[in-house]
């Protein structure tokens, strides 16, 4: 008996001045974890369970800049990714949102990052 209007779309958020140090950020958090998610979150990007050891072995090796991008899809990088994010989660018609961590390389930077930038933009 879930209603819409109940759900909660979660989103790992990664902010910071820099959008390198954004996604520096969210690779180190999202590499160790990936064999946790569900094959429903890996499939939606891309992602086959059969590929985490290679991807998290390329992290270690190679550093996140080799990481194929659809690892970062599996959360929002910036502040366009966050509005991009924001309009997709509204179009699916989710009510609520949570913008949560790794935040980013300053938690409180990243913090005023979303406030001022990111909020005011989201009606």
């Amino acid at each position: 008996d879930l209603k819409r209007e109940d759900l909660v779309a979660s989103l790992l958020v990664a902010l910071a001045k820099d959008e390198n140090e954004a996604m520096k950020t969210f690779a180190a958090f999202i590499t160790p974890i990936l064999r946790h998610l569900s094959p429903y979150q890996l499939e939606t990007v891309g992602i086959d369970q059969k590929q985490i050891p290679g991807i998290v072995r390329m992290y270690h090796e190679d550093g996140w800049e080799d990481l194929p991008s659809n690892v970062f899809s599996l959360g929002v990088v910036g502040i366009e990714g966050c509005m991009k994010a924001f309009s997709e989660v509204a179009d699916a018609g989710f009510v609520h949102a949570k913008f949560g961590g790794p935040l980013g390389p300053d938690k409180e930077m990243a913090m005023r990052i979303f406030a001022k930038k990111v909020m005011p933009l989201c009606g």
